[in-house]
């Protein structure tokens, strides 16, 4: 054991929208007196603000350009469907901190930080997160052998709400299985730094990112979805879940880390998703995209009023949601659905598509990179103006106020992985998402699906020696310092090519400054390490079943 012990706990999706009036009201005193003790401040996520990629920064120091991870996808695979090149921890090319600790000697424990499967070989224990492993059947612990004594103490794991709860938007079960996730995986990490005592140790609550996409709308009566019953039955989710969150942390730093420097924060913010913007058909009415002949059974749906909603409700209330759980993933997209995807799309017609809804991006039908492509690379600035032209352009028809803040291209992810970044990432206003779904209308209130978004906004909260005592006026970070103040915390320099930098505003004059303000640490080697065909189908219908692939 080193010293000077520390305890990191992420809150996938935590936003100061709830936890700063929550902590004024004494809602989550473990929260407060962290901020009270040492600093808050608000922290700025990647961009794009999603799951992967922000919390691939966060344990690297490195923006996106320089750790390869730009979305739940890879963008370089040169195939129209993505699906087949889910990203993993092999495609992180830059070390996490957990691997420079190691080689520090530093013992650790990392619990469900998300995308971290496969696990790395660290000094110590490692459980991967439950967002990007396939399965209760892979291996997803570090060592192998923590498998199964984990199995056999704590049955629930892998942790994470079960995907038809969500699919289906079941929020009665999303609610319940919430708060059983919080405190399985709490007690996860209380197990191992009982049993294995580490020097730094790290646990994600991340199904809080689930509820806030689905309930949000419970917590806002000028949201679409927002129906009064439903709200008086399920209004005060969003707010429990935080209160168990913080009830969590208080028991793991009495049970274990009564001594240790706490750091607490967020991968990104959250916000309400009001409306929905379909940039496909967008594209299609600019004549940038064209689609194959509707299949006929999708028009009579339509017309018969057999919308996605509809069709899950009524399912719900004839009890029929546990036999869908034997029906494949896609057959149930394919089915349930208000429009065409990208599987309809006539490549040779097209000249740019939404690829991602999550990455907010558009790809160039480029030749030579994609099969059927149409643009040669000559004409790719061309398109790009142009795409770009109508995204910027774009009004909200009920409104007149612009919908694209900013529109960022391949070298705003400057590094040495820039190739592989989206040819277009789209900055939307607050409260507009874009969607894939091809409907016939660019516009559409979120009345489906998810109900809230992700934000830039996230949290950060430390306590701890070396650590001022500051609550008030602090400006924002970056989500790249959080590498750099962890090293710092613990008294170790960044390292030399980290994006990212301690901030001297929360450390007492000359802290940990006699180690040198950086170092050179081993680079990480490029992963080789593909997933299966039946462990990639399993991440995939995971992520349709939490709606990051609509």
């Amino acid at each position: 054991m080193k010293g000077n012990r520390l305890l990191i706990i992420g809150i996938d999706g935590g936003t100061f929208r709830f936890i700063g009036p929550m902590m004024k009201r004494g809602d989550l005193p473990n929260l407060a007196r962290i901020a009270g003790t040492g600093v808050e401040r608000v922290l700025m996520s990647t961009i794009p603000a999603i799951t992967p990629t922000a919390w691939t920064s966060s344990v690297t120091g490195m923006l996106p350009g320089n750790h390869n991870v730009f979305d739940f996808f890879s963008h370089s695979s040169g195939d129209y469907n993505m699906d087949k090149m889910t990203v993993n921890s092999s495609h992180r090319r830059a070390p996490a901190f957990w691997e420079i600790l190691s080689g520090l000697g530093y013992r650790l424990n990392i619990v469900n930080v998300p995308f971290t499967y496969p696990p790395d070989a660290i000094n110590g224990n490692m459980v991967a997160g439950t967002n990007g492993t396939p399965g209760p059947g892979s291996e997803y612990t570090y060592p192998r052998s923590l498998k199964q004594e984990l199995h056999e103490k704590f049955p629930g794991l892998p942790l994470g709400i079960d995907g038809q709860a969500l699919y289906f938007q079941d929020d009665a079960r999303i609610a319940s299985e919430t708060l059983s996730c919080v405190g399985l995986t709490a007690d996860l990490l209380c197990y191992l730094d009982e049993k294995y005592p580490a020097d730094v140790s790290m646990v994600v609550f991340d199904d809080i990112d689930r509820i806030q996409h689905y309930l949000w709308k419970h917590t806002d009566p000028d949201h679409p979805q927002h129906d009064p019953a439903a709200a008086a039955r399920f209004g005060n989710v969003i707010d429990d879940t935080y209160r168990a969150i913080d009830a969590a942390i208080g028991r793991i730093i009495e049970k274990c880390h009564r001594d240790s420097s706490v750091l607490v924060y967020s991968d990104h913010g959250f916000g309400p998703q009001y409306c929905n913007v379909h940039v496909n058909d967008l594209l299609m009415e600019h004549g940038l995209l064209h689609t194959k002949k509707r299949p006929p059974h999708l028009a009579l749906l339509r017309r018969a009023g057999l919308t996605k909603d509809r069709i899950k409700r009524w399912l719900r209330r004839l009890g029929l949601l546990g036999v869908l759980k034997l029906v494949p993933q896609d057959a149930k997209v394919g089915f349930i659905t208000e429009g065409l995807g990208l599987r309809d799309v006539d490549w040779t017609r097209t000249s740019a598509f939404y690829s991602s809804l999550e990455a907010r991006a558009v790809s160039l039908n480029i030749k030579g990179r994609y099969p059927q492509g149409i643009v040669d690379e000559a004409d790719a600035q061309a398109m790009f103006d142009r795409v770009n032209g109508l995204l910027e352009g774009l009004r909200d028809p009920d409104t007149g106020r612009p919908v694209v803040r900013q529109v960022l291209g391949r070298s705003s992810f400057e590094g040495r992985y820039m190739d592989n970044a989206p040819d277009m990432v789209i900055i939307f206003e607050s409260g507009y998402k874009g969607l894939k779904e091809i409907t016939g209308r660019v516009f559409a209130p979120a009345r489906t699906g998810h109900s809230g978004r992700h934000e830039p906004e996230g949290i950060f909260l430390a306590s701890g020696p070396g650590v001022v005592r500051h609550t008030e006026g602090l400006p924002s970070m970056s989500i790249v310092d959080v590498t750099p103040t962890i090293l710092r915390i613990l008294g170790e320099p960044a390292g030399s090519g980290m994006d990212g930098a301690a901030r001297e505003d929360m450390f007492e004059d000359g802290y940990a400054a006699e180690r040198g303000a950086s170092a050179d640490y081993a680079a990480r080697e490029a992963g080789q390490e593909e997933l299966s065909d039946e462990d990639r189908l399993a991440v995939v219908e995971r992520l349709k079943s939490m709606g990051y692939m609509g």
